[in-house]
């Protein structure tokens, strides 16, 4: 029966590709930078006495605001999609997870279960705080009140951080059951998300007149970026750790 369960581990951890977006960093900053080139155009006509060249200018300032909203729309379904598609997988990983477990210690008659006591209480946990937040709904809320944006870019930077410390709790969890289990598995992060005041921020942002919120938008883009590929890491090596407890051992050369 552990194979099975291994295979339904494996299964959830290749769903990675569809779930763990990872973002290009320049993405959310093309309405910034379609909006200086339009300026510097106005500009060059206006110094250079071209009036068709502000006209233009002005005449592609609608296409640009539409290409603008629509691209900054995209970004926030893409950065509210993967946070509930991340953290969705993650809860059926570990599941999938402590099933696994169980099975290897009965098989072996081995007792983990205060380990097993210690990762499901997070998981417990991470199913009433990591809730699915609805794309649409924020979305739109945004789009008639704009400062609502602000606390879009607050969950995103807390749940982030608080998900990842949680991760390592029941990764300290799951190397504890393994290393009952006979085998060890080694893993350090190598990129922690920062603890981040976003009332700091808030107010940083507001105070610069909105510059100090170009690098919170790289925040929230970068911070979960590193988390995923942190993450596929640990995620391989587990793999190959508890492949040494199930899979029969190769027949002798």
């Amino acid at each position: 029966m552990s194979m099975v369960y291994l295979d339904s581990l494996r299964n959830n951890i290749r769903k990675r590709t569809e779930t763990d977006y990872i973002m290009p960093i320049w993405l959310p900053f093309i309405p910034v930078i379609l909006g200086v080139a339009m300026s510097l155009i106005a500009i060059v006509g206006i110094l250079t006495r071209r009036p068709f060249i502000p006209m233009l200018a002005m005449s592609s300032l609608v296409l640009v605001g539409l290409v603008a909203v629509i691209i900054n729309i995209y970004v926030l379904y893409k950065w509210i999609g993967r946070r509930n598609a991340h953290f969705k997988r993650q809860l059926m990983m570990y599941r999938d997870l402590v099933t696994l477990l169980r099975e290897i210690s009965r098989e072996r008659g081995v007792d983990i279960s205060t380990q097993i006591a210690l990762i499901s209480r997070e998981i417990s946990e991470a199913e009433i705080e990591e809730t699915e937040k609805s794309t649409v709904l924020w979305i739109i809320l945004t789009l008639i009140i704009g400062i609502i944006i602000f606390y879009i870019y607050h969950f995103l930077t807390k749940d982030f951080f608080t998900h990842e410390k949680r991760e390592d709790r029941i990764v300290r969890g799951i190397q504890e059951a393994l290393e009952v289990l006979g085998v060890k598995f080694d893993y350090r992060r190598y990129y922690e998300i920062p603890h981040r005041n976003t009332i700091l921020y808030i107010l940083l942002t507001v105070i610069t007149l909105g510059i100090f919120g170009f690098y919170w938008v790289y925040v929230i883009t970068k911070d979960p970026n590193e988390h995923f590929t942190e993450q596929r890491k640990w995620e391989d090596s587990l793999v190959r750790v508890l492949e040494q407890l199930v899979l029969p051992p190769p027949p002798p050369s």
